[in-house]
């Protein structure tokens, strides 16, 4: 078997793992957030489920999770199996859309909480760096101090994952 083939399925394992034993999908998403100081993940919906095949002998798969924490941050997870080149994009706007779901005409904006975003992937995306955990945020450009907590994105590389 190939590197690409072994990332695939690995990749389809953890996918399998997560769909049959939320417990274990809670603990691995908790040590996901503890890089960054969130709350605890309590329980997981699954929501969006697909497995399309990219090429005939190919198994696609991508699996949408929602979570919250136990201090009311909404977790968006995506795993993602190939690389459609527009992972940042495609995060923010699905994080874009979770955190304005619940807003309604004559809301307070107070009452809108942060919102993280996991992708797990099952390829490389950043050159930059070696690490398999990137997480980022939205920072003064000088001085960088936080704006916000309402934003934050994790990207979760397995590759370098497996190769660490």
């Amino acid at each position: 078997m190939n590197q690409s083939g072994f990332y695939r399925q690995l990749a389809l394992a953890l996918y399998c793992l997560l769909m049959r034993d939320k417990s274990i999908t809670i603990v691995f998403l908790n040590a996901i957030l503890q890089k960054t100081n969130r709350g605890t993940i309590k329980n997981i919906q699954f929501q969006n489920i697909e497995i399309v095949p990219e090429h005939k002998l190919d198994k696609e798969a991508r699996l949408d999770i929602l979570a919250e924490t136990d201090t009311g941050e909404t977790i968006n997870i995506e795993i993602q199996f190939t690389n459609k080149y527009d992972m940042v994009k495609r995060s923010i706007y699905y994080w874009a859309e979770v955190y304005s779901f619940p807003f309604e005409k004559r809301m307070n904006y107070k009452t809108l909480q942060p919102v993280i975003a996991i992708n797990i992937m099952n390829f490389n995306m950043f050159k930059e760096t070696k690490r398999f955990h990137t997480a980022y945020h939205l920072y003064e450009q000088e001085e960088k101090f936080k704006l916000t907590d309402t934003m934050e994105f994790h990207f979760i590389e397995m590759p370098k994952l497996i190769r660490d």
